[in-house]
Parts: C-alpha cells; sequence; structure tokens
C-alpha cells in the first residue's frame, strides 16, 4: 500500500577544521585526517572498517558530531536503524552547522518512516508523527532540502491512508454485531417444524409397540404347552 520510495543523505560529513590555538588545531587536523579516510572506506561499502575508524575518533573525543553523524550512517547502512537514531540524535546536540545539522534530522526521519512501512495501526502513525517532526527540524535549518519535502508530504499521504485503514476496520469490528442482531426471525414453518417432527415419532413408536404385542400374541400361540401335571415313569 505504501510506496518505499524515499530520500536519505546517506553521504559522509567530514569534520570542518576550526582554527584557534595551535595544539587545537592539530588535534582537530588529526581527526579530520581519520574521518576522511574512514569516509574513503564507507563509499567503497566497507562499512564495518568505516565504522571503527570513526568509533576510535569518538573514543578520543565523544563530541565529534560529525563523527557520531558518519558512525550513524554506517550503522544505518548494516541495517541497525536503532544505533543510528541513537547517534543522530547525539550529533544534533552537538552540530553547529545548520546544514550538517539538518541533514543528521533528515536522516532521522527516514529511520522513522522506514520502521512505520513494518508497524501496525497506532505504532504507525506515530512514527510517521516522528518521521514528520524530524523533516520539519531538517526544514527549518536547511529550506532548500527538496528530499525531506518530498519525504515529509509522503508521511502525511501515508499517515492519511493509516488512518482511513484504521478508521474502515473500527467500523466493520462495530457493524459486526449489529448485523448479528438484525438477523430475521426463522420462518412460521421452521418454527412448527420441531413440534411437528415430535408428533410423527411418537406414532412411529406406537404403530412399532402394536406390531411387536401382535407378533408376541402370534408366538406364543404357536409354542406348545405343558401339561399342568407331569406323570412320574
Amino acid at each position: 500500500m505504501f510506496r518505499k520510495l524515499f530520500r536519505i543523505h546517506i553521504s559522509p560529513l567530514l569534520l570542518f577544521v576550526m582554527f584557534s590555538s595551535p595544539l587545537a588545531v592539530v588535534g582537530q587536523t588529526r581527526e579530520w585526517v581519520a574521518i576522511h579516510k574512514a569516509n574513503k572506506k564507507f563509499e567503497k561499502e566497507k562499512y564495518d572498517e568505516a565504522l571503527a575508524a570513526y568509533e576510535k575518533v569518538l573514543s578520543r573525543n565523544p563530541n565529534n558530531a560529525r563523527a557520531l553523524h558518519n558512525a550513524g550512517n554506517a550503522y544505518l547502512a548494516k541495517g541497525d536503524g536503532a544505533k543510528a537514531m541513537e547517534l543522530y540524535t547525539m550529533a544534533t546536540k552537538l552540530e553547529q552547522d545548520p546544514i550538517c545539522k539538518s541533514r543528521t534530522f533528515h536522516n532521522m526521519g527516514y529511520i522513522s518512516q522506514a520502521a512505520a512501512l513494518n508497524a501496525k495501526d497506532d505504532e504507525r502513525q506515530q512514527l510517521l508523527r516522528e518521521a514528520i517532526a524530524h523533516y520539519k527540524d531538517a526544514l527549518r535549518l536547511n529550506p532548500a532540502d527538496d528530499g525531506a519535502r518530498y519525504n515529509m508530504e509522503l508521511c502525511r499521504k501515508q499517515l492519511k491512508e493509516s488512518k482511513d485503514d484504521k478508521d474502515k476496520k473500527d467500523n466493520r469490528k462495530d457493524n459486526k454485531p449489529q448485523q448479528q442482531q438484525q438477523q430475521p426471525p426463522p420462518p412460521a414453518d421452521k418454527q412448527q417444524q420441531q413440534p411437528q417432527n415430535n408428533t410423527t415419532t411418537q406414532q412411529l413408536l406406537n404403530l412399532s409397540r402394536q406390531v411387536e404385542q401382535k407378533t408376541k400374541e402370534k408366538i406364543d400361540a404357536a409354542r406348545p404347552r405343558a401339561n399342568s401335571k407331569t406323570k412320574n415313569w
């Protein structure tokens, strides 16, 4: 029923070098190089190797928003949407660049929207609402994100279809007992059938008893009778 055509920003983000003190520049440059190498592995679909490299950066700097986002991408590519969502959420709290932060919200919307495809009724609607909220956050930061706009409109369409389907199911459940109550009573001839059958059965039973009695009388008449007195020899 739902179309599965989503758009997602899965390409990894690079760390922007921010010049401050010489020591900070050295630290940030090392992280940038490490992330850049990990991105190359990601582009070659070596997701496990890329993820290990991103996590190595995060072990040194847990607040590196780009490493968090890119590690989320790697988990998402491996099919672990829950872990990707966890890392994306952390990245949105740390990311300062609006475009990069918008991409993270976009991917969060994608995860919720994709999960809704296999969910049922209320859970599906809740996931679609979450996806719409994430896409709205993405568009506030980057109004030019046509992919987020497209996905959001698709979410709204899916949400309406889900509500309509649930309403139809609820109506069928509500009308089923009512239809049973409105079933017409059986015809009069069927209502009288049971007493009539009882009368017929009783007549046959009486006739059988009469035949049995007459048969017994014939047998008794043909049976030899013993003498009232026996003679000893």
